[in-house]
């Protein structure tokens, strides 16, 4: 019997979605996105979650990241991540080399638009047993925005302090930094 690394129920027409679009958005933005590149690196985030903490305090949400994990793990760990560790690889000048490396960067990039997919399937469509929050109709405030983020981001960040006991000390002002740049995005270009 085989098994499906993602839910049947997402599909093709689920790749478009308003997480996609906040988080193609919000990662173009060179301070998010070196936040966010730091916390990969050091301390194995998933930049997909960090987005999707922002985008959840939009509509209100306050997800249930180890449920989102459990629900996306097996595509980050044997489709992203192989995909990127290749292409990291491939630091060459070589002409060869930088095609496929430009070639791994367009699968890791649509791998990343699935997990989005499936994230977003996560939030949007909750567990019965799960509160459900209604999406807002306009902006929040910005302190209580902030507020959203920093909370979603803090809980995501609690489930990886089992891994790394020293990430609460070092990381928290990048949380607040990411937090401040995700909620004050929230008023612009939504």
């Amino acid at each position: 019997m085989t098994s499906t690394l993602l839910s049947p129920e997402l599909t093709q027409q689920h790749l478009a979605n308003p997480l996609w679009d906040y988080a193609c958005s919000r990662y173009q933005i060179p301070e998010v996105k070196r936040i966010c590149l730091l916390l990969q690196d050091q301390w194995h985030a998933d930049i997909n979650i960090l987005l999707a903490a922002g985008w959840s305090a939009r509509i209100r949400q306050q997800p249930d990241w180890q449920v989102v994990l459990e629900q996306i793990r097996c595509w980050q760990n044997d489709i992203i991540k192989p995909l990127r560790m290749v292409r990291q690889r491939l630091r060459s000048e070589h002409d060869l080399e930088r095609g496929l490396r430009s070639e791994l960067l367009t699968l890791e990039l649509t791998a990343e638009q699935i997990e989005l997919a499936a994230i977003h399937q996560s939030i949007v469509y909750r567990t019965p047993s799960s509160p459900a929050s209604t999406p807002v109709s306009s902006p929040l405030h910005p302190q209580p925005c902030r507020e959203w983020v920093y909370n979603n981001l803090c809980r995501y960040f609690g489930l990886l302090e089992a891994q790394y006991p020293t990430l609460e000390t070092i990381s928290t002002g990048l949380i607040g930094q990411l937090s401040e740049h995700l909620a004050a995005e929230l008023f612009t270009n939504i």
